[in-house]
C-alpha cells in the first residue's frame, strides 16, 4: 500500500513540475494567447455599451487592428495589460460607463497604432 502511495505522490509530483516548467518556458506564448482570447470579448462588450459619440464602425475598426497586431506580435505587452487592467476595473460593478468606454477605446488605439 505504501509503494502505491509513494508511486502516485511521484506521479502527481513530475505532473506539478511540468506544469510550472512549461508555464516557465512557454509564459509569453500563454500570456498573448490570453490576450487573443481576451480582445474579442473587450470589443463586443465595449459595442454593447458604446458612448453616443463613438461609432461602432470606429471600434471595429480599431479592434480589428489591435487583433492584427496581436497576431503578429508587434504590439506594446504593457499596452496591452493596461487595456485589460482598464476593462477588469470597469467590469466590477458589471457595467461600463461612457468614460471607462473611451478610455479602453482610446488604450486600444494606442495598442494599434492610432
Amino acid at each position: 500500500m505504501k509503494k502505491i502511495l509513494l508511486i502516485v505522490g511521484g506521479v502527481i509530483l513530475v505532473i506539478i513540475l511540468a506544469f510550472f516548467a512549461l508555464i516557465y518556458l512557454k509564459g509569453d506564448q500563454l500570456a498573448t494567447l490570453a490576450i487573443e482570447k481576451s480582445i474579442p470579448y473587450v470589443e463586443s462588450t465595449l459595442l454593447k455599451n458604446l458612448p453616443a459619440d463613438v461609432s461602432a464602425d470606429d471600434v471595429k475598426a480599431t479592434f480589428t487592428k489591435v487583433a492584427d497586431k496581436i497576431k503578429s506580435k508587434e504590439y506594446n505587452t504593457a499596452e496591452a495589460q493596461n487595456l485589460l487592467l482598464l476593462f477588469k476595473k470597469s467590469m466590477d460593478d458589471k457595467k461600463i460607463d461612457a468614460d471607462e468606454a473611451k478610455k479602453m477605446l482610446e488604450s486600444a488605439k494606442k495598442i494599434a497604432g492610432e
